[in-house]
Parts: structure tokens; C-alpha cells; sequence
């Protein structure tokens, strides 16, 4: 029998069956694919909104704390700056403090208050009311709750000693408020006295309020002549009082979201260290803090108040799952081209958050202008993108993959942070870019250095000089204190300016160029410091001509007497208009350092104090056994030194009449020089608007 053949009718061909079945193959596939894909999907894009909701929240709470950050922090500068008013003056008088004061509120509007009490004893109880009747109020005492802890204050019993509020901007009712009577006050002013640190308050009721808001206080200790003496046990007795600076946690959150909006978010803060933990301190609306607790979408992030920790919770009150999750189930024949879209669109998102974090490896910090660079690194203004306030951001370039100059960069942040003088320039923030290279950021200072003010306004009146310097020696008395030397102090790094209405307002700069001291280092002799002191690891000699003590030119080792010479030297500028040593070169000076004396301060200046001549040459002696042992040691003669107060009305007078013409000054002879820069053996100077140094623009 022959082969059978298909029918007429039902025409197949190996081609056409293997098209159909093909054709059903995929029809299959895609279909139980994309069912199967679309449940795949539906999860994948449930955890993935419930991942971008919750990225969504620490954004926005990112965003929170920055901005709580900078409204809280601005105000703690300001009281720093009170206490250095009062530790530099033996007398501040109630109209000095109420412009202080005012200024300080007048920028920052959420500050509650701004006051002063001064630690007073038992036995100046009625001198001190007094006084403070004629001053002030008629009706002023010493007053405390009653024993019933009810409201109003009565006058206060009798105790050895006191700590009254004097001075207040605006005036509260909680004037002469004693607030050493109530026990948990009093601990706090303990522990900032023997610390010399500002303190905290947890949540406070005022004496003033009739119910229960919810304030925060500062405590800053301050101390005649500007810091504490070292023996921790001697701080409290010789304290002069405490700046104390008021918050209404409420209010600033209130307006902390009206900058950066809420939303659908639900926003509380708690303090950590209360007693209980998590005391509420502030919520966006009634029943905030136990909704954020019972919600699955909840974000939170710490914030550091003074000694205190913070925290800011939010949640969400919607469902983090949107409608797309759901129509990817009805839309189930289409899942193939639906992955391919989400699989592209996961990709653009995924490039876009690299970009993202490459792009905020600065932190939050935008780069401005260059304000000058030096052999490690390069200095920008710059400003924070929510906080918008102008800082200066140090950025290591040269030698980046250097081991060494990383170590070096790293180790100038670590040491200058652990300055907090108000005369010492303040960093806000350090970290490392995409690319591994070291920046930190600190303080723009807009004022004059002292080099410019010498140059261009020449010797400066005797009670000035004695001004300005008496704040550098505040400042390096902290760090010498905790083991720290400045080793390159010379005009160029001396800023002037006017600080929260307070002229001629000293900020030391450069810190970068400390060394750690040892134990041994403090001493008076170091047989074993090691040659060459003066040079970093890279070889580089680090040292001004005329400021750099000789002990250091000739490769010696360097203490807390090598900063003395220095001081001198800058102290001598300042009275004669002219450096102590001349020469035609950088060679010729440190021969002359190292051969010769510098001329008499007198003998250029015959009204210079002979005590104050004496002082400047015995920091300026060649040996270091034959200067002043110690910052504290020039400071006790300052004492003695028979010169006139410089008054902040004739500082204000100088910035008014003088300072613009010295500014203008400046900037003609900045136009007029060359790209090449003047050679320095500093590195880049925080704060200036231009190398080598800044001055208002």
C-alpha cells in the first residue's frame, strides 16, 4: 500500500505545525509568565513603595533635624559669646548686657531669653540687693518658690550662697529668681561649673509659667579673666556665674515646619537622658508621640543639644502601598512589557541614587568661591543647603592618596575641634567625599587680620593692643590647657571683627598647624624631644620669619613657650606699627632672631607702660627659660600693668570711622598684585574672604 495522504481539507505541513506550535508555546509561556511575573511584580512593588515611603520619611526627617540643628545652635553660639563678654570684663554693667542682649535676640527671635546670674554669698546678700535696686528694678531681691513649690515667688531664705537672675532680655517676671534653690537647678550648676561645659536642662516649667509649657535651659558657666582654673576642685568657688540662655521647645518646632513642611507626617521629640526616658519635649499636634509609637512607618534620628540627646521621630499616617501594585494584577498579559519598563525604570532610579550620594558626599554643603589654598589643601565659602549660612570648608587636594597628608589633614580636624573658646575659630562638621578626600567645615569669620589692621592703620593705642591680645592669650590659655600648641601665631592668623554687636572681637585661626603635647612637652625642659620639630613628615619647614621662636629655626623641639615668643612678637607689631626683627629676606630675619634683640617697645613708643615694655621683651627672649612660664603667668602681670580699659565705645567708634577705610585698603592692594601669590609657610587660614587674609566685603 502506498503512503496515506493528508486530506484536501485539512491541509498540515511540518512548516505550519511547528508555527502553531511555536505560536501556542509562547502564548503559554508569556501568559503563565506574566501571571506569574504579575504576583512576582505585586510583591516586589509592595516592599519596593514601602522602601522608597520610608526612604521618602529620613529624607524628610533629615531635612527636620538639619534645620532643628541650626535653630538651636545659632543661640548656644550666642550665649557662648555672652559668657566671653562677661569673662573678659570684671564688670559688665546692665545697659552693656541688655545690647549684647538685644542683638543676639534680634537674630534670633525664638530665643525664649537671654540672662545672667551671677553667684553671689550670703554674706553680700543685702550689698548685692542694693546695688541691684539702684541699678534696676526698685523693688529687686532675692527670691525663690515657696515651699509649697506653688507660684509666686517669695523672697528667698537665708543661705551661704546664691545664684540670682540679675540681668534678663526681655524682661520676665522671674527677675532676682534665685536658681540655686531648686535641687535638680542646682546639680546642673554643679556639674557645668566643675566640667566648665555649658549644661542642659531636661524639660522645665518656668517659675513665670502657670502651666505646664515645656522650656529648656542653658547653662554657661563663665569665670573672671575668661576660663577656669585647671584644679577641677577650684572651679566652683572662684565661679563668676552662669549666662543662662531659655528655649520653648513648642514654638521652635512650630516653626521648624513651617520651613520644612510636614505633610502627611506625624512629628515628635523626646529627651533621652530624662528621668523617666523619653520625657515628650515638643509634638507637631496633640497624641503625636503615641501615634509614631503604634505606627510600622516610623523613622527616627538623634539630635545633640549642648550635653543632652534629642530625639526626633516621625511616622506616616498613610499606607506606604500604592494603587501601581494593584493594577499590575489586572494588568497580568502585559506583565512582560511591565517588567521590562519597572526593570529600566529600577535601573535609571538606582544610577540616579548613586549620583545622588555622589553628590552629597560633601555633606550638605555647597561650594561658593575659592577664598585660597595652600600645600594641602584648598579653602571655600560655602554654605549649608538648609541652614543657608555662610561657612568656610577645607577641602585636601595635594597628596589626597597620600597616607601621610590624609593622617595630617585628619589629625588638624581632630585636635582644632577640641577647642571651644569663643576667641577660637569653631568647626561645624567634617567627613570625606566620593573620592576618599578629607574636608571639615568651620566658621566663616568676615573681619580684618591683624596683619592688614598693622599695615594700613599702623601702632595701635596701648589699651587696644592690650585688648586684642589679652583674648589670644583666652584662647591659647585653652590650648596649652588641654596639651595643644598653635606653633605658627602671627598677625595673618589674628582676625578682628564685630561678633553679635561686640567690637574688636578676636578669632585665632590655623589651628591646623598645632602639635600634641606630652606630658613631657609640658614641662619646662624636654631633653627628649625629638630634632626638627619644625618640620612635618613630608620634610616641609613650618614657621613665620620674626614670629617662629629660635629654638625652633635651629631644629629644636617646641612647647607652650614657643607660642610666648610669638606673642610677643605680635604684641610688639602692634604697639610700634613695625615687626621686631627686619631684613631683606627670610634668611637675614631668623639671623637676626638669632643674633640680635629687638629695639625697646619704649624706646620707639615713650608711652608704652614700662611694665608692658618689660612683658613683651621677656616673651621675646631668645631662650625659653627667660619668658613667662605660662598664658596664665602674662595674664596675672597683665593685672599689674597700669593701662587704661579700651571700652566697647571706643571699639565701636574705630569700626565706624576707621574700619572701611582699612578694608578699601586692602582690597586696592589685593587687586594690584599678580596670580602668584605671596609665599607663606602657613597653610590656609579658616575664615578669610581672600588670601592671605579676609577683610568685609
Amino acid at each position: 500500500m502506498g503512503e496515506k495522504q493528508p486530506s484536501p481539507d485539512l491541509p498540515r505541513t511540518p512548516a505550519s505545525v511547528a508555527h502553531r506550535w511555536q505560536l501556542w508555546t509562547s502564548v503559554t509561556i508569556v501568559l503563565v509568565s506574566g501571571i506569574a511575573l504579575s504576583v512576582f511584580a505585586f510583591a516586589a512593588l509592595r516592599q519596593r513603595d514601602r522602601t522608597a515611603h520610608m526612604a521618602s520619611i529620613e529624607g524628610r526627617l533629615a531635612g527636620l533635624v538639619a534645620r532643628l540643628r541650626e535653630t538651636i545652635e545659632t543661640p548656644v553660639e550666642s550665649a557662648n559669646s555672652v559668657a566671653g563678654l562677661f569673662g573678659a570684663s570684671n564688670l559688665v554693667e546692665r545697659d552693656e548686657f541688655a545690647r549684647f542682649a538685644d542683638a543676639a535676640l534680634s537674630r534670633e527671635p525664638l530665643v525664649y531669653a537671654l540672662e545672667w546670674a551671677p553667684r553671689v554669698s550670703g554674706y553680700d546678700r543685702s550689698r548685692f540687693e542694693a546695688d541691684a535696686r539702684a541699678d534696676g528694678p526698685g523693688d529687686y531681691e532675692i527670691r525663690e518658690l515657696p515651699d509649697d513649690g506653688d507660684r509666686p515667688l517669695v523672697r528667698a531664705n537665708a543661705y551661704d550662697e546664691y545664684v540670682p537672675i540679675l540681668y534678663m532680655a526681655p524682661y520676665r517676671s522671674g527677675l532676682g529668681f534665685d536658681i540655686a534653690s531648686q535641687p535638680e537647678r542646682r546639680t546642673l550648676l554643679q556639674q557645668a561649673c566643675r566640667t566648665a561645659l555649658p549644661v542642659a536642662s531636661g524639660r522645665t516649667r518656668l517659675v513665670e509659667d502657670p502651666t505646664e509649657d515645656v522650656a529648656v535651659m542653658v547653662y554657661v558657666p563663665t569665670w573672671a579673666r575668661g576660663a577656669p582654673p585647671a584644679e577641677i576642685g577650684k572651679r566652683c568657688a572662684v565661679l563668676q556665674g552662669y549666662v543662662v540662655l531659655v528655649f520653648r521647645v513648642q514654638p521652635i518646632v512650630a516653626a521648624v515646619i513651617r520651613d520644612v513642611p510636614l505633610g502627611d507626617l506625624d512629628l515628635a521629640i523626646t529627651d533621652l537622658g530624662a528621668a523617666p526616658p523619653g520625657a515628650v519635649l515638643a509634638e507637631a499636634s496633640p497624641g503625636a508621640n503615641a501615634r509614631i509609637a503604634a505606627s510600622s512607618t516610623r523613622a527616627r534620628d538623634e539630635l545633640r543639644f549642648v550635653d543632652r540627646t534629642w530625639v526626633v521621630e516621625v511616622a506616616a499616617r498613610s499606607s506606604p502601598v500604592g494603587a501601581g501594585a494593584i493594577a499590575v494584577l489586572l494588568l497580568g498579559l502585559l506583565v512582560s512589557l511591565l517588567a521590562a519598563v519597572l526593570a529600566g525604570g529600577a535601573s535609571l532610579m538606582a544610577r540616579l541614587r548613586r549620583r545622588v550620594r555622589q553628590a552629597t558626599q560633601l555633606g550638605q554643603y555647597l561650594l561658593e568661591e575659592e577664598l585660597g589654598r595652600g600645600g594641602m589643601g584648598i579653602v571655600y565659602r560655602a554654605h549649608h543647603v538648609m541652614m543657608r549660612r555662610p561657612t568656610a570648608l577645607k577641602l585636601l587636594v595635594s597628596g589626597g592618596d597620600d597616607p601621610v597628608h590624609q593622617a595630617q589633614f585628619e589629625r588638624e580636624v581632630q585636635l582644632t575641634s577640641k577647642l571651644t573658646h569663643p576667641n577660637t575659630i569653631a568647626i561645624y562638621d567634617y567627613g570625606r567625599t566620593a573620592d576618599g578626600l578629607f574636608y571639615y567645615v568651620m566658621e566663616y569669620v568676615d573681619g580684618i587680620a591683624l596683619c592688614d589692621l598693622i599695615e594700613h592703620a599702623g601702632a595701635q593705642p596701648v589699651a587696644r593692643t592690650v585688648h586684642l591680645m589679652r583674648q589670644v592669650l583666652y584662647a591659647l590659655r585653652e590650648a596649652h590647657g588641654i596639651g595643644l600648641i598653635h606653633r605658627d601665631l602671627t598677625p595673618s592668623n589674628l582676625m578682628i571683627s564685630v561678633r553679635g554687636g561686640v567690637a574688636d572681637f578676636v578669632k585665632v585661626l590655623d589651628f591646623g598647624l598645632v602639635k600634641e603635647l606630652s606630658s613631657e612637652d609640658l614641662s619646662a625642659d624636654d631633653p627628649d624631644a625629638a630634632p626638627h620639630d619644625s618640620l612635618d613628615k613630608s620634610g616641609r619647614f613650618f614657621g613665620t620669619p620674626g614670629y617662629t621662636p629660635p629654638e625652633v629655626i635651629v631644629g629644636g623641639g617646641t612647647d607652650a613657650r614657643s607660642d610666648l615668643y610669638a606673642v610677643g612678637a605680635i604684641w610688639f607689631a602692634l604697639l610700634t606699627g613695625r615687626p621686631a626683627f627686619e631684613g631683606s629676606g627670610a634668611p637675614a630675619i631668623f639671623a637676626a632672631q638669632m643674633q640680635a634683640s629687638p629695639r625697646s617697645v619704649r624706646e620707639l613708643r615713650p608711652e608704652v607702660p614700662a611694665q608692658l615694655d618689660v612683658l613683651v621683651a621677656r616673651c621675646l627672649a631668645r631662650e625659653p627659660d627667660e619668658r613667662p612660664a605660662s598664658v596664665q603667668e602674662i595674664l596675672d602681670e597683665l593685672v599689674t600693668v597700669p593701662v587704661p580699659e579700651w571700652t566697647g565705645e571706643q571699639a565701636a567708634a574705630w569700626w565706624r570711622d576707621e574700619a572701611l577705610r582699612v578694608q578699601t585698603a586692602v582690597r586696592t592692594q589685593r587687586a594690584s598684585r599678580s596670580e602668584a601669590r605671596t609665599q607663606r609657610t602657613v597653610v590656609i587660614a579658616f575664615g578669610r574672604r581672600s588670601e592671605p587674609a579676609s577683610s568685609a566685603d
